[in-house]
C-alpha cells in the first residue's frame, strides 16, 4: 500500500496546474486507513500516520491523496489534520466527490421563480449544473471553478430534468444519479499534460451479477458458503412517507403519491410540506417529492466478507444476490457502499446493499425540512 500526496491544483489565467506540479511527497508507513465509497453519495475516509515533523510540514488541509492497494486507486481530499498526541497524524475528509458539496446551483435569472431548470439525459442534466456553476466561469465567477472536467460515460436516462435552486451540486448529481441507476466518481489524472484538467467526472453503471442471470459469473454472499463473516438484514417502512400533502404558494394544498398508484389503508403514511411554486407550476408534484426523497421504504443487507473478490468479481455499483441463511431467501440488489479497512493487524472489506434506514440525526433534519416536526 502507498499514497501519494498533492497540494490543491491552482488555477492561472484559466488554466490548472496538472497534478504532477502538486506532487508533494510518497509514503507507504500507513498506521490505520478506512473509506467507506458510496453508489452515488461522498464518501470518507481516516487514515493515520506516524508521527514525524518534517512530514507535517508537507501535508496540507484542502491537499489530496492517491490510496493504491493495487486495486483501483482511491482519490480522497483532506479536510482535517490532527496531531494533538504527538504520536501521530490523523487525517480526515472525503473522496474527491466532496469538492460538489462546497458548490451550490444559483437560479437561472431568466426563470422568474428563481431556479434552474434542465432537461435532456441524465448525462447532459449533470454537465449542465457543472458548467453553469464550477466549469469554465469567467469574470467575477472565475473564483467558483474547481479543477474539474467531464469525462463523460454512462448517459443515463433519456429523458430526464431536475430543477435546482441553491442546492448543492453534489445533491444533485445524487438525485439524479439515483434516479437514473448510475453512479459517479471524480478521479485525478497523474499523467495529465499541461493546460488539461487534473480532475475528471465520470459516471458509470453496475452490472448484472445476481444467481438469476448466465451472461458472467454469479456473486451469492452468505454464511453457509462462508464467504462472509458477519451478515445482517434490515427492512422498514419506519421512515417512509408515500403520500404528500403539498401547500403551493398559493395557499392551495394538492396530495402527491411517491408510487404511480396511491397507497390505502394501513399502508399510506401521509405528510405535509411547503412548496415554494404556485399548484399550477408543472414541476410542483416532482418539487413536493423532492422534499422528502431520504423517507423511503428501507432495504439493506451489510455484510463482511471472508475473501473480498472486490475489485475482480464484483464492484460497486454490481447487482448482486445475498442468502438469507434464517429463511433461506435469496435477495437481489445493488452495492450502494463499499468500506475498506487496512491496519497492521486486519484487512477487511465491509459491503452494504440497498437503502439504509436513516440515522437519528439526519431523520430529525429531514423531518424539520419536510415540515413533520412538532413543538412538544
Amino acid at each position: 500500500m502507498i499514497a501519494k500526496f498533492f497540494d490543491a491544483p491552482t488555477q492561472t489565467n484559466g488554466v490548472w496546474n496538472t497534478l504532477a506540479g502538486c506532487h508533494s511527497f510518497d509514503t507507504n508507513r500507513i498506521v490505520d486507513y478506512t473509506y467507506t465509497k458510496r453508489w452515488c453519495r461522498v464518501g470518507e475516509f481516516e487514515m493515520t500516520l506516524p508521527f514525524n515533523s518534517e512530514l507535517l510540514l508537507m501535508l496540507a488541509v484542502n491537499g489530496f491523496i492517491c490510496f493504491d492497494d493495487g486495486g483501483a486507486k482511491d482519490w480522497l481530499w483532506i479536510q482535517d489534520i490532527d496531531y494533538s498526541d504527538g504520536a501521530s497524524i490523523r487525517l480526515a475528509g472525503k473522496d474527491c466527490k466532496g469538492l460538489l458539496d462546497t458548490r451550490i446551483a444559483l437560479p437561472d435569472s431568466a426563470i422568474v421563480q428563481g431556479y434552474d431548470a434542465v432537461e435532456g439525459t441524465t448525462a447532459h442534466c449533470l454537465r449542465h449544473y457543472l458548467n453553469n456553476n464550477c466549469i469554465g466561469q469567467t469574470g467575477n465567477d472565475a473564483v467558483r471553478n474547481l479543477p474539474l472536467s467531464w469525462a463523460g460515460g454512462s448517459a443515463g436516462s433519456t429523458n430526464d430534468s431536475y430543477m435546482a435552486r441553491f442546492e448543492y451540486l453534489s445533491t444533485i448529481f445524487t438525485e439524479l444519479c439515483d434516479g437514473a441507476g448510475l453512479g459517479y466518481d471524480i478521479r485525478g489524472d497523474l499523467n495529465s499534460a499541461a493546460g488539461t484538467v487534473p480532475f475528471t467526472v465520470h459516471t458509470f453503471s453496475g452490472s448484472n451479477r445476481t444467481i438469476g442471470q448466465n451472461a458472467r459469473a454469479r456473486v451469492i454472499f452468505s454464511l453457509y458458503r462462508r464467504n462472509v463473516t458477519t451478515l445482517s438484514f434490515s427492512h422498514g417502512v419506519s421512515d417512509l412517507y408515500n403520500a404528500v400533502y403539498a401547500t403551493g404558494s398559493d395557499n392551495v394544498t394538492l396530495v402527491t403519491n411517491r408510487d404511480v398508484s396511491a397507497a390505502e389503508g394501513v399502508a399510506r403514511r401521509e405528510c405535509n410540506v411547503t412548496v415554494s411554486v404556485p399548484t399550477s407550476d408543472s414541476w410542483y408534484g416532482k418539487y413536493a417529492i423532492d422534499q422528502v426523497r431520504d423517507n423511503t421504504e428501507t432495504h439493506s443487507y451489510t455484510f463482511e466478507t471472508a475473501a473480498s473478490g472486490y475489485d475482480s468479481d464484483y464492484y460497486l455499483g454490481d447487482f448482486v444476490t445475498v442468502l438469507d441463511d434464517y429463511t433461506g431467501s435469496y435477495y437481489n440488489d445493488r452495492i450502494t457502499e463499499i468500506t475498506k479497512r487496512y491496519s497492521a493487524n486486519e484487512s477487511r472489506i465491509t459491503i452494504k446493499l440497498g437503502t439504509s434506514k436513516q440515522k437519528p440525526l439526519n431523520k430529525l433534519i429531514n423531518s424539520f425540512i419536510s415540515g413533520t416536526a412538532r413543538k412538544k
